[in-house]
This record gives structure tokens, sequence and C-alpha cells, in this order.
């Protein structure tokens, strides 16, 4: 029964989808901008062919709070999130001629999760979208809550020059895995690795093979 368990834990990890070691920073990795820092843990993964990042603000910290914010931002690409811009749905905007231009609609390949003035945002964004080599990114929060006349706005890395769409070496640098290769569509398959594209197929069948053989064998 031990060697059938060891064997079926090892299948299992083999089909586990790729994850990157989770990083994290909290608000003394950030810079106050306008005035009082509060609670917020900020973390990054790769989890599949997606980069993600999630903030969590403390909700003690901001009690009663009527405003709250995030925006990621890619240098010389695009930043994605929610502001007091618009109210109604996530922010997206792209750098065009060296400047941040208009906000668009949000790609339908990326997502942000969250609704303007919660607390808790999940930011995903595909690896096929990102430069990776390093990936230059910074990460802005915001909030407004009872005792502060105007919003509150921090930032990492500390010494990101804000909204540059340049400076792309005050952003934190982080090295990214490539994505795996799109699967082809439509009618043709030249090039194509085909192993690759019947590799899920094959492996079904060998776990069907695997567990046949334990059965049979009484592991």
């Amino acid at each position: 029964m031990y060697k059938k368990c060891v064997i079926l834990l090892a299948i299992m990890l083999f089909f586990v989808p790729s994850v990157s070691a989770l990083e994290t920073w909290t608000e003394d990795d950030f810079t106050a901008h306008t005035g009082d820092k509060w609670g917020v843990v900020l973390t990054f993964e790769v989890v599949g062919t997606d980069a993600v990042w999630t903030v969590t603000m403390d909700e003690g910290d901001i009690s009663g709070h009527w405003h709250t914010g995030v925006q990621l931002v890619i240098c010389g690409e695009f930043l994605l999130g929610w502001s007091s811009e618009d109210t109604t749905q996530p922010i997206y905007k792209e750098v065009t001629g060296g400047s941040w231009g208009a906000p668009q609609p949000l790609p339908p390949e990326m997502s942000v999760s969250g609704n303007y003035n919660e607390v808790h945002y999940v930011i995903k964004v595909p690896l096929s979208k990102l430069p990776r080599h390093p990936c230059p990114w910074a990460f802005n929060v915001e909030a407004s809550w009872p005792g502060h006349s105007s919003a509150e706005q921090m930032h990492t890395p500390t010494g990101w020059i804000r909204w540059s769409t340049d400076r792309c070496d005050t952003y934190r640098q982080t090295e990214l895995p490539d994505p795996p290769p799109p699967l082809p569509v439509g009618g043709t398959i030249h090039n194509v690795n085909i192993f690759a594209l019947l590799l899920p197929y094959i492996m079904g069948i060998a776990i069907l093979v695997i567990i046949a053989i334990i059965k049979k064998i009484g592991l």
C-alpha cells in the first residue's frame, strides 16, 4: 500500500502546473508618496502561463475607506488596475509615443479581480505579453479614509521614478520564464512537434496502464 501511494503521488506531482516560488513584499518595501503608510501585502508568482500579482490591504488601517486602487506598471509597455480615474471598470493604458495613452478596454487575455474600493486585488497577465529578461515592473497602491483629505499613495520599489515610461532601471527587475509556444490554429501543423501535441494523450494512457499494473501485482 505504501508503494502504491508513493507511485501515485509521483504521478500527480508530474502533472502539477508550473508554479514559481512566491515572492512577498509588505508596506516596509513601499515608499509613501503623499503621507501615511498603511498595511499592505503584495505577492508575485508565475502560475502556468500567467504572471500573477496579488495585493491585500489591511482593512483595519484604512477603516471607513471610500476609495482604494492598485496599478501594476510595466515599463515602456502598459499599466492596468483600478483607479479613481474610472470607478466602473479596470483601467488600462499603453505607452504611445513615449507617453501614457488614453484609457482603453482591458485586453481579454488579462484580468483584474476585485472592484473599486475593495482591499483585495489579483492581476493576471500572460507571460507572452511581458518582457521577460528581465521584466521591469512597479506597483502603486492608493486609499482614502477618514482623517485624510486626499488619497494616500505608496509604491514599490522604493526608488521607482513614478509613471516613467523609459527609466526602466528604476523598476523592479524580475526574470520570467519564456511562455510555451502556441498551439496551431486551423488545419496546418507544419513545423509543429507532433509528439508535443500527442503528449497529454500519451501520458493519460500511461497513467491508466500504471494503475492497471499496480492493481494486478497488488502493490
